[in-house]
């Protein structure tokens, strides 16, 4: 039986819903944060939305654990309850929690997203004068589909 942290969970969706699986009760508190947070995109909180009412209508295939360890970040909650949850394989798309899960002990299932490649900025090249002259006329584009608080450097080929 899964284990699902809130990131893994926002990925499946529905297709968690196939067979029954354990959650923390810190996921249902990380689902309200999202929902209501002015930091993540509409996408995100729609999925949180959906996730919600997902839960809402399958009570029943899912078993909600408990964490009492109020003192510790919410990714360790979460482990802490795949602990208590006992044999389960602990499923989760955060590089960190991955990380924290296997040093814990827990049979973990990851999958990789595009922030493991996550550098902090990226990097293009200017061909010509046109594509610098577009770059400052469409600046307010996220053309580059950067991340909030990503660096873009630009380098301007030698023209």
């Amino acid at each position: 039986m899964y284990f699902y942290d809130t990131c893994a969970l926002l990925n499946e969706l529905e297709q968690a819903f196939q067979e029954p699986f354990y959650i923390a009760d810190t996921t249902l508190y990380e689902l309200e944060e999202i929902k209501v947070s002015k930091n993540k995109d509409d996408d995100v909180k729609a999925k949180a939305r959906r996730l919600c009412r997902l839960l809402n209508e399958n009570f029943d295939k899912y078993t909600v654990i408990r964490v009492h360890h109020f003192d510790l970040p919410n990714d360790q909650k979460i482990i802490k309850g795949a602990e208590i949850a006992g044999q389960c394989i602990f499923k989760t798309a955060d590089l960190a929690c991955r990380l924290l899960a296997v040093a814990a002990g827990l049979q973990v299932e990851y999958e990789t997203s595009e922030e493991d490649n996550y550098l902090g900025y990226k990097k293009i090249i200017f061909e010509t004068e046109d594509d610098t002259v577009d770059f400052y006329n469409n600046m307010l584009e996220n053309k580059y589909d950067l991340l909030e608080n990503e660096y873009l450097f630009i380098y301007v080929k030698n023209l």
